[in-house]
Parts: structure tokens; C-alpha cells; sequence
């Protein structure tokens, strides 16, 4: 998952801070900054915005700044519950 367009960054630039399998890693770019949210897996990762196979990609979801503050959930559950190594499906949705 990535952060864009931040006034601050989160940590120091360019530091990757890890607990376990999760490493956050903020970056300055030109006239803003971004943080990058990575999870460490031996199997292919599915970031979905929808209960269906459709809206998913293993290409992380960037959220951008904005003036509210955003509220997630985030779920992880099997790609496929007949086929383990099949991946991961990590479930992102704005709470309401």
C-alpha cells in the first residue's frame, strides 16, 4: 500500500522500519512526500477493493492525501480456500 502526496514524511527518509513481516518505508519526493507499506510474503499477494476476484491486483493500493483522515478495514483471507499457495488476498475498504 502507498501513501501519496504528504506534507510530512512518517519516518526518517528513506528508513525502512520492520516488525516482522510489515516494513514501512518513507520517501521525499519534489514538493511532497510518500510511504510505502510493504508485507513480506512466500506467496502471491492480492490487494482487493471488493468482495470480488474482479477488483483484485497484485499491484498495492495508493491512497493520497486528503484533509479528513481516512478510516480502513483491512482483512487478509486465502486467495483460494481449496489451494493455500494460491496467495493472499489482503481486503482494503473505507469504514464508514
Amino acid at each position: 500500500m502507498k501513501l501519496t502526496g504528504l506534507k510530512k514524511l512518517y519516518s526518517e527518509n528513506g528508513l525502512e522500519i520492520s516488525l516482522d513481516r510489515v516494513s514501512v518505508i518513507s520517501k521525499e519526493i519534489a514538493k511532497s512526500n510518500e510511504v510505502s507499506i510493504l508485507l513480506k510474503a512466500s506467496c502471491p499477494v492480492y490487494f482487493c477493493k471488493s468482495d470480488s476476484d474482479s477488483g483484485c491486483s497484485v499491484t498495492p493500493i495508493i491512497l493520497s492525501a486528503s484533509s479528513t483522515p481516512y478510516k480502513l478495514s483491512v482483512e487478509k483471507a486465502l486467495a483460494n480456500d481449496s489451494l493455500p499457495q494460491a496467495g493472499i488476498r489482503i481486503n482494503i475498504r473505507e469504514a464508514s
